[in-house]
């Protein structure tokens, strides 16, 4: 997942973009297919210069906290919440990857241009990038499934399901990446003094065909997969929306019921008034009954429409953070670098501000869980005052000695 960007000793780094490597299979270092010159090409630099390490340490603390509110609080009990769970993982990982190449680019430390190493954070990346496609898919299917089905949710969409599917997804990413210890590896550049991590000559045929087979399935069919059940799931929040608006208005609107309760007639009137007495009792208990019935459905269908906007709202984002990175890197592999032709500057600017998007994707979630979760910032409030807890204690009595002090 390296992109190979050759500047004008054709040296190859990072900064063209990092989830790109399988894009420049087919390289050839005599060809400079992007131009490293002009005002936008610098521009693009001094953007990923500053750009990129802010990024990722928004990355590592939003990924962070999101692990620990969804791992260690009452949303644990959600089934869904190990897929954000395992997404923020995996998030985590990817940055951690992009820092790695960051430091090794700008000589902070340089362990990505070393045997060993190379083979292994290029592997990873890979790794990460599969796993956040799929983890998302995994829970917008999990939502399809909720809002299409409501009736076996309960039974389809548990917790030990969840982690099933989590550790399938694992599995199948740490098995299907591992041929890039093969792929990749150290090449020397025109003065054999410089080694670079990038892909093996000798498996440059493979690498192409591996190319076309992760496009297809980390591209095309999670995209068509994730689109078509977006359609359905916003379909049903949007209605449900409605209904509830239209529930409460009709709820508020209705006064209590009374329903006729039959009673023998009777010549006492104490026993006239106990009847009624016992009457108006059980139709205050079902009509108290029915309302708490009713709000305790309508508090549960209100947290399954809040989750449902949630995560929509995270895969739509994911889509449109993603798709722009995926079409310009397949333009320019198919149009250009595959027929060994020179790509204009503008389409490497425009993969360039694409990638910054890209890289967002997996540094922005903590927010839009912050900003339409209502129970993960009440549960990040929560871990946030227990953690604080022994703190402010220890300055309540710092406190009380100092005043102790000077009575």
């Amino acid at each position: 997942m390296l992109r190979i960007l050759p500047d004008n000793s054709s040296r190859h780094n990072f900064f063209d973009d990092v989830y790109d490597f399988k894009m420049n299979l087919s390289y050839n270092d005599s060809v400079d297919y992007i131009p490293m010159m002009g005002y936008m090409e610098t521009c693009m630099n001094t953007i990923n210069t500053f750009y990129t390490p802010f990024i990722i340490f928004i990355g590592f603390v939003g990924n962070i906290l999101s692990f620990l509110v969804l791992s260690t609080t009452h949303l644990k009990m959600r089934s869904s919440s190990y897929y954000l769970a395992a997404l923020a993982v995996s998030d985590f990982g990817f940055l951690m990857m992009v820092f790695v190449v960051y430091c090794s680019f700008n000589e902070i430390f340089d362990l990505f241009n070393r045997e060993g190493f190379c083979q292994l954070f290029v592997y990873l990346t890979y790794v990460f990038g599969f796993l956040s496609v799929w983890l998302t898919v995994a829970f917008t299917t999990e939502r399809f499934i909720a809002v299409r089905y409501p009736l076996r949710r309960q039974y389809i969409c548990t917790v030990s399901r969840a982690k099933s599917i989590v550790c399938g997804i694992v599995v199948v990413a740490l098995l299907s990446q591992i041929h890039y210890f093969w792929v990749a590896g150290l090449i020397f550049v025109h003065d054999d003094k410089k080694a670079d991590c990038a892909v093996r000559q000798d498996y440059v045929l493979w690498g192409n065909i591996t190319n076309c087979l992760d496009t297809f399935f980390t591209l095309i069919i999670p995209v068509i997969l994730i689109v078509f059940m977006n359609i359905i799931i916003a379909r049903v929040v949007f209605r449900s929306h409605n209904l509830g608006l239209q529930d409460e208005e009709r709820f508020s609107s209705e006064g209590v019921r009374f329903y006729p309760v039959g009673s023998q007639s009777s010549n006492s009137t104490r026993n006239s008034d106990q009847e009624c007495s016992t009457s108006s009792r059980r139709v205050k208990y079902d009509d108290c009954s029915l309302r708490r019935n009713r709000q305790t459905r309508s508090t549960s269908m209100q947290v399954q429409h809040n989750i449902n906007k949630m995560l929509l709202l995270i895969s739509s984002v994911f889509i449109a953070l993603n798709f722009p990175s995926y079409v310009l890197r397949l333009a320019i592999y198919f149009g250009f670098t595959l027929w060994n032709k020179q790509a204009p500057e503008y389409l490497w600017c425009g993969q360039q501000f694409a990638m910054l998007l890209y890289y967002t994707n997996f540094s922005i979630n903590f927010l839009l869980y912050a900003m339409c979760g209502k129970s993960f910032r009440i549960c990040l409030k929560k871990m946030f005052l227990r953690g604080c807890d022994p703190f402010l204690e220890g300055l309540r009595r710092l406190w009380a000695l100092f005043q102790g002090a000077f009575e």
